[in-house]
């Protein structure tokens, strides 16, 4: 962890300034028209920066993987939205 991330520290605790982008993990995908693709499964980081490059994306276990460039992703709140249409 790059000490650039750390807003406050003690000898028993940190603070982060940021978001761990592994946090991304586990948050549900829709596209631009409001359909559900899937939910974040993985992340292709970038070295071990606090970045990525797309998320892996599934809509059920038995399904095959999306990766979504992150230049496709417009909003990142309690859910994820595209800026473009991801269909079937």
């Amino acid at each position: 962890l790059s000490v650039k991330y750390i807003k406050y520290n003690t000898k028993d605790m940190i603070i982060l300034d940021i978001d761990p982008v592994i946090m991304l993990i586990g948050k549900e995908v829709f596209d631009d028209e409001g359909n559900k693709i899937g939910k974040v499964v993985d992340l292709d980081r970038k070295d071990y920066d606090n970045d990525y490059k797309s998320i892996i994306v599934k809509k059920h276990f038995f399904s095959k993987p999306l990766s979504i460039p992150k230049r496709d992703i417009d909003v990142i709140e309690k859910n994820i939205i595209l800026n473009t249409s991801y269909g079937d």
